[in-house]
């Protein structure tokens, strides 16, 4: 049986909160179709990181479940060199988070060995809200037709010069180019 696996490139469960907003779950098989996240649930939530992205998204996680009587959110934090084996072990045994972060470069992976939910089917149903999400972050989680992926966060190159240290070494800088 698949398990819902939202990859997300950042802190990936401040998404569950905008799921959640509307106060459905994907209910049971035998649920009745209005069963909601008061009735309780279970989420297990991996990503890796540092303490202070521990701390933060096991706040989130606190915030998520004070937020939705009955739900516990499981964390599962793990840094990065430990993190794929991790989450390879645990796939093999078909024991996957229901949440987990992902990186680009495993998420094709992670796709094409059937392990990932095509989310559209939840958004199409209401579950998860996309309304307020730009096409251009919607796009960056699609593969092969699919909405694998929910990406609540970038990053940006940048470079910092001391044009001191580049005008002793003789460089000069022309930025009205």
């Amino acid at each position: 049986m698949k398990r819902i696996c939202l990859i997300l490139a950042v802190l990936t469960l401040p998404a569950l909160i905008f799921a959640a907003g509307s106060g459905q779950q994907p209910a049971p098989a035998s649920a009745p179709a209005s069963a909601s996240s008061t009735q309780g649930g279970y989420i297990r939530h991996a990503w890796w990181g540092n303490a202070v992205r521990d701390e933060r998204t096991i706040a989130v996680a606190k915030l998520f479940m004070d937020q939705n009587p009955g739900v516990t959110v499981e964390t599962e934090p793990t840094a990065w060199d430990g993190y794929w084996p991790k989450l390879n072990t645990q796939a093999a045994a078909g024991a996957l988070p229901d949440v987990m972060q992902q990186d680009y470069q495993y998420i094709e992976q992670y796709n094409n060995r059937n392990l990932l939910v095509d989310l559209n089917s939840y958004a199409q149903k209401g579950v998860i809200d996309l309304s307020k999400w730009s096409d251009a972050g919607l796009s960056s989680g699609r593969l092969g037709g699919k909405l694998i992926a929910l990406c609540i966060g970038t990053n940006a190159w940048g470079l910092g010069v001391d044009p001191a240290v580049l005008k002793q070494a003789g460089i000069t800088i022309d930025d009205t180019k």
